[in-house]
């Protein structure tokens, strides 16, 4: 046996196994081999698992190796933590998805390696660590997506890892870790690529899958800065976004997080707990959203008396929030309304608001932009949209 084939053979190196036993049997008590036969097939199905009881993955990993394309070991465990690298993934997919293998190659994996790229799931220069190296959670992605995907198996397709983390999330291929962490840079264990697989054979059977919200959040800010589309349906501007103000202050606005503050588990909900958000009307955090504007300001020449801020241009649906200067130790995040233009520099900072959750249905029923605003110096103010109509 070769190097690394011990993930897809110890199977039948149980079943060589059994079948030794059962000869054995046969010679010893002189029984019809019809059926001891039967007998063997019955014990081999009862074949179980040592270390997948009550993990939360047993069950897709009983039909996994029931299926035949992924094996306990020898010792009849499966070790569900352990790490997956990439030729064992890829011999997994190649497996589960029935696809033609060719000629044996130089090494164990060439054939699957080979399948998966033919049949347009992988590239050859999509991996250029080591083959044999554990798969991070990011490469996985890209596997899935275009094992259910047949228009980014085309050779012409040309999708970024951003894009490919958006879809397998959107898709329900990958849910996240806690509050939806998307861990890219994970390496993937052999429960988790299980449970992935499993999930490529339900959407290519015809089914769909759960959405991971919280994870899709995060995806959708990694693919383009804003999660509005996850959070109301509604597309934010294209980011990061220049604002010009003329010569001496360039003024750019590179994320739009929307945070759920009724939900304990959601997105980016650690950076904003609601201890430490104050509102301008000081009112309490009521069944509301949260949205963060990022924004970095590049001033040229120091400007006395000048003032940089961005500021809501709808107050019938907004309200103005601070970090609550008392409670910044619970976020790491810097709130702030803007910026003096004194010195030569280049700032950053969060601008908050709060608004009524019925405010955005409302808006969104009527296909309004849920969020315009404005930024100004002193007396020059410059209106822009966040989010497009629907």
């Amino acid at each position: 046996m070769r190097k690394g084939e011990s993930l897809m053979k110890s199977k039948s190196i149980l079943k060589v196994m059994s079948i030794t036993a059962v000869s054995a049997a046969i010679v010893g008590a002189a029984l019809l081999h019809s059926s001891i036969s039967s007998a063997a097939v019955g014990a081999m199905d009862e074949i179980k698992l040592s270390d997948i009881n009550g993990h939360w993955a047993a069950e897709q990993i009983g039909n996994a190796v029931k299926s035949g394309y992924v094996d306990g070991y020898e010792d009849g465990t499966f070790l569900p933590e352990k790490s997956v690298s990439r030729a064992e993934f890829i011999t997994m997919l190649t497996k589960a998805l029935k696809l033609k293998t060719g000629e044996e190659g130089s090494a164990w994996y060439t054939k699957y390696n080979n399948a998966v790229v033919s049949a347009g799931i992988h590239r050859y220069a999509d991996f250029k660590q080591d083959i044999n190296g554990a798969i991070s959670r990011q490469e996985m992605m890209r596997l899935v997506v275009r094992a259910t995907r047949p228009d980014f198996q085309k050779p012409e397709s040309e999708v970024s890892d951003k894009a490919f983390v958006y879809q397998a999330v959107k898709a329900g291929l990958i849910q996240g870790f806690d509050r939806g962490a998307l861990g890219l840079d994970d390496a993937t264990n052999r429960a988790q690529a299980v449970m992935v697989i499993d999930r490529v054979l339900k959407i290519n059977g015809g089914g769909k899958l759960d959405v991971d919200k919280a994870a899709l959040s995060y995806a959708e800010v990694n693919l383009n800065g804003s999660n509005t589309r996850t959070m109301w349906n509604t597309q934010s501007v294209a980011l990061p976004t220049k604002v010009d103000l003329g010569s001496n202050v360039d003024v750019t606005l590179d994320k739009i997080i929307v945070v759920d503050m009724d939900d304990p588990n959601g997105a980016y909900k650690e950076w904003f707990p609601n201890e430490a958000i104050g509102k301008s009307n000081k009112k309490p955090l009521g069944s509301e959203y949260l949205v963060a504007v990022h924004y970095v300001i590049e001033n040229k020449t120091a400007q006395d008396h000048e003032f940089f801020s961005i500021m809501r241009l709808r107050p019938e649906g907004f309200t103005w929030g601070a970090i609550l200067p008392e409670k910044q130790y619970l976020t790491p995040i810097k709130g702030t309304q803007g910026f003096y233009l004194d010195e030569v520099k280049t700032m950053d900072g969060w601008y908050l608001m709060t608004t009524e959750k019925k405010w955005v249905d409302k808006a969104v029923s009527d296909s309004l932009p849920i969020l315009e605003s404005f930024v100004y110096i002193s007396d020059t103010s410059i209106k822009f949209p966040l989010t497009l109509r629907n």
